[in-house]
């Protein structure tokens, strides 16, 4: 067995570790504020969902809107948690408390939803998410994409250079992505496979 936790798996490395070791991968989820919140085995289908696993016993989860009522199954929005035993603030740092303790919630951070069986699926985190050519989209789906372009080991976006601006150069860019990439797998990348359309992040 594999176990994966700290954040979504990425469908690339679920690729990379099936094609290498034959043996279950199990996504597990939680925070040291509530401990293990959910775990699975995972499919390449759930990894690419963004499939985290139903909520363990004991522990109620949701999606709420940023004023804290609760959404529809299957809508996005923040997702908060709550058990009998949990903490309920952080030692010396009540600023902090106050934003993800709320109402005897606890605010993970993610951004996800929820469907009608309580199978939890995570977009990515809150502060992950950008607004991108007039759509919104996680981080995550963009190192997904750079990630699957041959001769790239990893990759990991950045909001800053996602949004960066510059007078009318855009090979400017391109040269500076090209770079990078090159320097981290050592082979040659051609640019326009990592050229990002609506469709591939949808």
């Amino acid at each position: 067995k594999v176990v994966f936790a700290g954040s979504r798996l990425s469908p690339v490395i679920f690729e990379r570790i099936s094609n290498y070791l034959d043996c279950e991968i199990i996504s597990g989820f939680g925070a040291t504020e509530i401990g293990t919140i959910a775990q699975r085995t995972l499919s390449l289908a759930d990894a690419r969902a963004g499939v985290i696993g139903y909520a363990h016993p004991g522990i109620d989860v949701e999606v709420v809107d940023e004023l804290g009522r609760s959404l529809p199954p299957n809508q996005e929005g923040l997702l908060r948690v709550r058990r009998t035993r949990m903490a309920n603030s952080y030692l010396n740092n009540q600023k902090a408390a106050e934003n993800v303790f709320r109402d005897g919630w606890f605010y993970t951070g993610d951004v996800a939803s929820i469907a009608d069986d309580g199978l939890i699926r995570v977009i990515g985190r809150r502060g992950d998410i950008i607004n991108y050519g007039g759509a919104k989209y996680s981080l995550n789906d963009f190192d997904d994409i750079a990630s699957g372009v041959p001769g790239i080991i990893a990759a990991a976006a950045q909001e800053a250079l996602l949004s960066y601006r510059f007078p009318g150069n855009v090979r400017e860019l391109e040269n500076i992505l090209e770079r990078a990439l090159t320097l981290c797998s050592g082979d040659e990348i051609d640019v326009a496979d990592l050229q990002l359309r609506n469709d591939e992040v949808a």
